[in-house]
């Protein structure tokens, strides 16, 4: 009896502390082959390919009833290294289908730009969204309507730590006016995920590895380890961001 009680009790707190809509999800198999048209057609590298993202710890501030459910501690963000574009399996951010797909359309027109640059993540998605921007105005319009859907989804600086407000403020302001923020506050934690942003610590290295594997068998299984090791790395990475 206790034991069903306590199962009726995670299903009833991990619904209400459900922030994603799977309702209106769009996935990436679905949209594979429209999303490596269109990063070529912008000028991407064409012998890139469109491969799903792993999920890592992003080691930001959870709500109170994430965690209670347990959940909400991976996030599945774009990347792009010198073989692949990572993109996300699923999209399901928004209530709108049509806002999930333009976040693919939009993540793909960002990582043209990157070039594995050595820059702050803070500054690179401000210049590499300013760029975009300049480059393809006909995303204007798009980027704006993710951009206040996701901000709407974010934890309002009025109800953060005093010590993560400043940095809550500022990443609103970059996402609104990208290039006018110089650097990131401080903060004990990392910030919440940007999901119209490109991965702060994408992991290249676990890649880079596997592909340096000469037994293809091996390498599989190095992969899998290597992928492990390099989450549990971003996890330390992103306490200290």
């Amino acid at each position: 009896m206790e034991e069903k009680v306590g199962e009726l009790w995670h299903r009833l707190i991990t619904r209400m502390a459900q922030t994603r809509h799977p309702e209106a999800a769009v996935r990436l198999n679905e949209i594979h082959t429209t999303v490596g048209i269109l990063f070529r057609a912008l000028g991407g590298d064409g012998g890139l390919q469109v491969e799903t993202a792993h999920a890592s710890e992003h080691g930001a501030r959870r709500s109170l009833l994430h965690r209670i459910a347990g959940d909400s501690k991976r996030v599945e963000l774009a990347w792009r290294d010198e073989n692949s574009l990572h993109l996300p399996a699923v999209i399901d951010y928004f209530s709108s289908t049509s806002l999930n797909r333009d976040l693919y359309i939009w993540l793909a027109a960002l990582a043209v730009g990157e070039h594995q640059e050595e820059e702050p993540w803070f500054s690179k998605n401000q210049r590499l969204t300013a760029e975009t921007l300049a480059r393809y105005p006909g995303l204007r319009a798009r980027y704006l309507r993710l951009v206040e859907a996701h901000l709407e989804q974010r934890i309002h600086p009025d109800r953060r730590l005093v010590a993560e407000t400043a940095q809550e403020v500022a990443i609103r302001q970059a996402l609104i006016e990208p290039g006018s923020v110089e650097r990131l506050p401080q903060a004990k934690r990392p910030p919440q995920p940007v999901p119209l942003w490109l991965h702060p610590f994408p992991p290249i290295v676990a890649a880079d590895k596997a592909n340096d594997t000469e037994d293809p068998g091996a390498a599989g299984r190095g992969d899998i380890k290597d992928l492990e090791e390099e989450e549990r790395r971003q996890g330390e990475r992103a306490e200290k961001l």
